[in-house]
């Protein structure tokens, strides 16, 4: 269902929930507006980028770190000597089946199963997210900005998903609800973007002249 925003607004009430929407500062419009990155933006984006990293990595590596301490527990060995052990069954893995199949069988499953899942996430790491980290530079985009809304519904009459994006003439940026919200739609608005992984950090009403 279409959410209603076209209740009238001055530039500096759609500014002010903008900058609600994104988090952004009046400190950090005014670091954008020269270029750069403000400390409090690059701190919120790093957060972002460093927990898929490291979510990335405990599905991935998880799941040889907990078989290796049950392998230290049952067998007595100590933590390097299972690591070991996990990698010399890993190089032979008919060497899992000597006492049953059921529980190496289920052992590969739950791995597999992480792995695939670490994977899913692996590919969602945006590399040039990074490298705009560490540049910290804001390039600016000018043009007029439309509101979208698309719904994906669901089997079993569940709730449809929402998902919400501004459009502009050659690019769709994901937003959230507040920020569909706070758009005039189609007004003028200046967008400052980081320039490798065009993530959005902070959006203002654009001023004639």
């Amino acid at each position: 269902m279409a959410i209603e925003t076209d209740r009238w607004r001055n530039q500096e009430q759609v500014l002010t929930d903008l900058s609600k929407a994104f988090g952004f500062s009046t400190t950090s419009l005014e670091a954008n507006r020269t270029g750069k990155l403000s400390a409090k933006q690059w701190s919120s984006m790093f957060g972002r980028f460093i927990k898929t990293v490291i979510s990335t990595a405990a599905w991935i590596i998880g799941p040889f770190g907990l078989w290796s301490i049950l392998i230290a527990y049952n067998r007595g060995l100590s933590l390097p000597s299972a690591v070991q052990t996990i990698f010399s069954l890993a190089v032979h893995p008919k060497e899992m089946f000597t006492d049953g199949w059921m529980k190496p069988a289920f052992c590969i499953v739950a791995t597999l199963a992480c792995l695939g899942v670490g994977f899913l996430r692996a590919s969602r790491i945006s590399f040039g997210l990074y490298f705009d980290l560490l540049e910290r530079a804001v390039v600016l985009k000018e043009g007029r900005v439309e509101g979208r809304e698309e719904q994906i519904f669901r089997a079993g009459g569940r709730d449809p998903i929402e998902r919400y994006f501004f459009d502009t003439k050659d690019e769709r940026f994901i937003v959230n609800l507040q920020a569909y919200r706070a758009i005039e739609q189609g007004a003028a608005y200046r967008l400052y973007l980081l320039p490798r992984s065009r993530a959005l950090v902070a959006i203002e009403p654009r001023v004639a002249g």
